[in-house]
C-alpha cells in the first residue's frame, strides 16, 4: 500500500549580538511543520476490503504535530 511522505517545512532563524567586547547574546528561534499541512497517514481497518462500505477511506487523525514554534536565548562570556 503506497502512503504519501510526511511534508514538514521547518524554519530557523539566529541573531547574534556583542553586548561587550567578550560578552555576546544570541536568540534563536525555531518554526517546525510552518505551513500546519497535516499528515493523515492511516488507512481505516475496513479501507482495503472492497465488500466494505468504508473502502479506501482514511482515518481523520492527524499523525504529525501542529505547528510548534520554539523560542531561546543565550549569554556566553
Amino acid at each position: 500500500m503506497h502512503q504519501s511522505p510526511l511534508k514538514n517545512v521547518d524554519f530557523g532563524l539566529a541573531k547574534r549580538t556583542p553586548l561587550t567586547e567578550r560578552m555576546t547574546f544570541e536568540i534563536r528561534a525555531e518554526f517546525y511543520n510552518v505551513s500546519n499541512h497535516p499528515w493523515f497517514s492511516e488507512m481505516d481497518g475496513q479501507a482495503t476490503r472492497v465488500d466494505s462500505a468504508r473502502f479506501g477511506w482514511f482515518e481523520q487523525r492527524q499523525r504529525n504535530e501542529p505547528r510548534v514554534v520554539a523560542l531561546a536565548g543565550k549569554l556566553s562570556w
